[in-house]
């Protein structure tokens, strides 16, 4: 006898600022959900806030929906872009009377990297085409983790994860492919980090044309590849 289970987990961040973490909220038997709320409504009701990444669909400064904070709250920064990282995997449980224990196999999964259109924002007066270069490659740093995300996610489909109830076993796959993201998160957030040092947040036209040819060069390749 088996069940399928299915989880959802979210990070997201609002470049530059430090990571933001929401609770988790339970969606109904066997579902779960981490991940933001929006903060504002977006000007077009049947329009979702969250852009999905696609290497077809550019960002563009229409897509910045967010109204800036006050002055005082705002530091230094023309514009940010609050992007998240989402997977969803669905797992079979059952008991295995050969090794008598309760034995889960990831199944399937999906991810997602998106925008939140709702809580990005820009100064109407800073809309430039190099700023929205930069805010680009962030989407697009992101992209590249989420290719890795989803290699790194092949290696446990089919893999048995055992417990001693049913509950260790989902428990057990559960803590496992929450390290598998959180590891991979940390390195994105290392390498965005990077990108905005080197870059001066945009302002380094030359380091912004040198991290714009290694991160085509990413995503070019196979998405096997990592950064």
């Amino acid at each position: 006898m088996s069940w399928t289970w299915k989880l959802a987990f979210v990070l997201a961040k609002e470049l530059p600022r430090p990571l933001r973490l929401a609770p988790f909220v339970l969606l109904g038997l066997g579902a779960l959900t981490l991940g933001p709320g929006v903060a504002q409504t977006p000007p077009a009701v049947s329009e979702s806030p969250e852009l999905l990444w696609r290497a077809d669909r550019p960002l563009g400064w229409e897509d910045f929906w967010g109204s800036p904070p006050p002055t005082s709250l705002r530091e230094t920064e023309s514009a940010k872009i609050w992007i998240g990282l989402t997977y969803f995997v669905t797992w079979e449980i059952s008991f295995d009377p050969v090794r008598r224990e309760w034995v889960a196999r990831l199944v399937r999964f999906s991810t997602q990297a998106y925008m939140d259109r709702a809580r990005s924002w820009a100064l109407p007066d800073h809309r430039q085409p190099e700023l929205l270069r930069h805010e680009q490659g962030h989407f697009d740093i992101l992209e590249v983790f989420r290719r890795w995300l989803e290699k790194d996610f092949q290696r446990w489909l089919g893999k048995p994860v055992g417990g001693a109830t049913r509950e260790d076993a989902e428990r057990e796959l559960g803590r496992r492919l929450e390290e598998v993201y959180l590891r991979i998160w940390a390195a994105h957030e290392a390498c965005q980090a990077q990108y905005d040092e080197e870059t001066r947040h945009g302002q380094d036209l030359g380091q912004q044309d040198a991290w714009a040819r290694r991160i085509a060069l990413w995503l070019g390749e196979s998405p096997l590849s990592r950064p």
